[in-house]
């Protein structure tokens, strides 16, 4: 499977079936900018790249969010299902969930189900069940689909009539974009020449496998079944039967893992090259078999972050070296090599799409409501069959989410515009947005600007009058501390640009997870009021 955060995300905590609706705007006094950044803060030193930060702190997207009580769910997925027009005009996609892997790989730690061909044909006549009620709603089964992405677990461990039967309901059913994207996740063992035919003459133009190392040493010890031979085998192959996209995961990280074994592996796939790759780094999830086996002195240590970021800075070269084949980094973690990788599905996640989910542990976004699905799958077949969405929460975003989606969406493409943010806030903070990032980033070195963390903001002009509407505090406050704090992480190395236009540095780029959790939190900070909430706009699929 994928090591993406985006593709089924983490289950929020439960809300006892009596809770109240957390209110989103915090009461109390409005802290001051210079207060609400301090612990966002970059170290100033020689070298970014490892010290910027003490360690990386990914937000978790429902935790911005106030959770719906269990009795108010069904209800309110009622009314998204039935509404007459779509609640938003944001671009749609669709996730389906495959909770099934031959075997658990020592580092993994999304939801699975251990996978027998009976169970695969059963869990897929629930799927098709699910898809086609919901398509069959106004509110969900009218919007045209961008991207599709059946995502695991391993997709592709299915049969191959499964894999068949799925992608054409999902083409018949619901209302995919011409030019609609189809991603079939899988791995190496077990995806047969069958199963990969079956798949393309359904429809889908894009395999992501999961690599993760061609050291056949390394994988033995994950708990990949194919040797690094056998997986250039296999994607020669690939390659050669189909005119689909082909992406690539691998991890850097790995207990065992040198930085002669990385470039081994990025050498590697850029001699197979396929049309995309990520990089992702490893996450030590509590209650893998991989954590635990470190913990107990069976396997070495994973690389520290100071070793993590030197591997990732490894790849940004090796693949910049690599420009004349085409490579060029289209975001944070992905390198795309031909125009066939889009990479529409997760840069539209980030940019906040809505998305319809389907399958046990999926989970999807339709206007201001996320919601995930029930993860045990004895409840999801139960309620499939009693003809009911399986939902097991859902949370309601507050009315910064277009602000919140839109620094997502630039984090992860690795461009901030300045102009575009001061214009999502107030369009009378555009012109001083432009003189207040430079005059901030630019001011001469003085007190915090020596070695080490910085204690002093640094200083910003005036604020222009915003006038007498009920959010002009919290937004002028809110510009002030975003506009503090970029040039804070520009003094530090992390951003660079000139304008109104910021670039994150490779630096920039490893610690982005921290980036956008620092600027989510200052949305919650300095919150609008719910009537301040806008209905996103349109973006370009």
């Amino acid at each position: 499977m994928s090591s993406s955060p985006t593709l089924s995300p983490p289950q929020p905590p439960a809300v006892a079936a009596s809770a109240a609706v957390a209110p989103s705007i915090p009461c109390g006094p409005m802290p001051t900018p210079h207060a609400a950044i301090a612990e966002h803060l970059a170290y100033i030193g020689d070298d970014p790249l490892r010290t910027a930060f003490v360690a990386r702190r990914p937000l978790m997207p429902w935790s911005v969010k106030t959770p719906l009580p269990p009795a108010a769910i069904a209800e309110q997925w009622r009314r998204l299902a039935g509404a007459a027009s779509p609640p938003s005009r944001r671009p749609r996609l669709v996730y389906v969930h495959i909770p099934f892997c031959t075997n658990h790989c020592l580092f993994c730690g999304f939801y699975r189900q251990r996978f027998d061909a009976a169970a695969g044909r059963a869990y897929t006549d629930l799927l098709l069940a699910e898809i086609e009620r919901d398509a069959a709603a106004p509110g969900l089964g009218t919007v045209p689909i961008q991207a599709v992405y059946l995502g695991g677990g391993t997709p592709s461990a299915l049969a191959a009539a499964d894999l068949r039967r799925l992608l054409t309901a999902l083409r018949r059913a619901l209302p995919l974009a011409p030019d609609c994207e189809i991603t079939v996740e899988g791995r190496v063992a077990g995806f047969t020449p069958e199963k990969i035919d079956a798949c393309q003459a359904a429809g889908a133009n894009r395999f992501s496998i999961g690599v993760q190392s061609f050291d056949t040493g390394l994988r033995r010890r994950l708990g990949r079944k194919a040797s690094g031979a056998a997986v250039q085998r296999f994607l020669t192959d690939l390659r050669t039967r189909t005119d689909a996209a082909l992406v690539l995961d691998l991890i850097y990280g790995l207990p065992g893992q040198a930085g002669a074994v990385w470039q081994t592996d990025l050498a590697t796939c850029a001699a197979l090259a396929p049309d995309g790759v990520d990089l992702y780094s490893l996450h030590l999830i509590p209650g893998t078999p991989l954590r635990e086996a470190i913990a107990a002195g069976r396997l070495p240590a994973a690389a520290d972050i100071g070793t993590q970021a030197a591997l990732y800075a490894q790849g940004v070269a090796t693949l910049a070296e690599a420009a004349d084949q085409g490579w060029q980094q289209i975001s944070n973690s992905h390198w795309a090599r031909t125009p066939r990788e889009r990479n529409r599905y997760n840069r539209l996640v980030k940019e906040g799409a809505d998305c319809l989910a389907f399958g046990a542990g999926a989970g999807g976004a339709i206007g201001p409501y996320s919601f995930n699905l029930q993860a045990d799958l004895d409840r999801y077949r139960t309620a499939v069959e009693q003809g009911h969405k399986p939902l097991a929460s859902m949370h309601r975003a507050d009315a910064r989410q277009p602000l919140r989606d839109l620094l997502s969406g630039a984090i992860e493409a690795g461009t901030l515009d300045l102009a575009a943010l001061a214009t999502q806030l107030h369009p009378a903070l555009t012109d001083w947005w432009e003189a207040a990032w430079p005059a901030a980033a630019q001011t001469p070195a003085g007190s915090g600007m020596a070695a080490g963390a910085e204690t002093e903001a640094p200083p910003v002009p005036a604020l222009p009058a915003l006038g007498g509407q009920a959010d002009a505090a919290a937004d002028a406050a809110l510009a002030q501390a975003m506009a503090m704090l970029l040039a804070q992480w520009t003094r530090a190395s992390l951003l660079t640009g000139a304008g109104t236009g910021l670039h994150l540095t490779t630096a920039g780029r490893f610690w982005a997870p921290n980036l956008s959790r620092a600027l989510n939190s200052l949305c919650s900070t300095y919150p609008a009021s719910p009537a301040a909430a806008a209905i996103p706009t349109e973006t370009q699929p």
